[in-house]
């Protein structure tokens, strides 16, 4: 499943940068819904874990959602600070994710542990 996610965060990147450049693109209301909608395949996660291609098909839209995570956040970030500004804003956005990637999921594991 890993290489299906893969394939579509990859083709969904690379789409969503282009049409993240395209004038009738909302980008904000966009990243939104990708958001919504990633938040989504992962609650559907669970209810699939028995059937392998409903599984694979989350993953896969899961993969597809996600990609707006990285393509969109530049973009959104100019529009709220300056330009002079925007490699400190971006760092600190950076730290933030990777600090949430490094914590996260120890932090959902032990919670899993203790329910």
């Amino acid at each position: 499943m890993e290489t299906e996610l893969t394939a579509c965060f990859l083709f969904q990147q690379i789409f969503l940068g282009w049409a993240g450049d395209q004038p009738w693109m909302n980008v904000t209301k966009a990243y939104s819904v990708n958001l919504v909608l990633c938040g989504v395949t992962t609650l559907a996660m669970p209810m699939f874990i028995l059937n392998y291609w409903l599984l694979a098909a989350t993953v896969a839209l899961f993969g597809l959602f996600f990609a707006s995570c990285f393509s969109f956040t530049p973009p959104i970030l100019v529009q709220l600070v300056l330009l002079e500004k925007f490699t400190t804003a971006y760092g600190l956005i950076l730290l933030c994710q990777g600090i949430g990637n490094l914590l996260g999921p120890p932090l959902g594991g032990s919670y899993m542990f203790i329910a």
